[in-house]
């Protein structure tokens, strides 16, 4: 099961060679974890990784290098019935990004799509 008990897939798209060249050799979809502990602050380092998951047996870490944005991953949810793509946690791709993605893919929804940004303490915000 990769939907953590929940109705969601989250799925991850990288831009990083090393993650992509990864993706590629592997043929595949891979499921993965994150490379911190729930809770915990995000890694930008190799060894930030060691210092927080060092005690995984069997560990094995892919060393591309820093980090070039060192905050969260943007986490989106495509709510397709409702016609909107809710950003759920913002993070290294902005909102002006994704506006602009969305704008370029628009045939593929086959209608206007839009963007929404969730708030913690309500539907949404912004």
């Amino acid at each position: 099961e990769v939907t953590a008990q929940t109705d969601f897939v989250a799925v991850r798209a990288p831009c990083h060679p090393v993650a992509l060249e990864l993706l590629r050799a592997a043929g595949v979809p891979v499921a993965a974890p994150s490379a911190n502990r729930f809770g915990h602050i995000s890694p930008t380092t190799p060894e930030h990784v060691a210092e927080d998951l060092g005690h995984v047996e069997g560990l094995k870490i892919l060393d591309g290098g820093p980090c070039g944005v060192g905050i969260e991953s943007t986490v989106v949810k495509l709510d397709l019935a409702r016609r909107r793509i809710v950003v759920l946690r913002k993070g290294g791709t902005t909102g002006e990004r994704l506006e602009r993605v969305l704008a370029e893919g628009s045939g593929v929804f086959g209608a206007e799509v839009r963007l929404e940004f969730h708030s913690k303490h309500g539907d949404k915000a912004e």
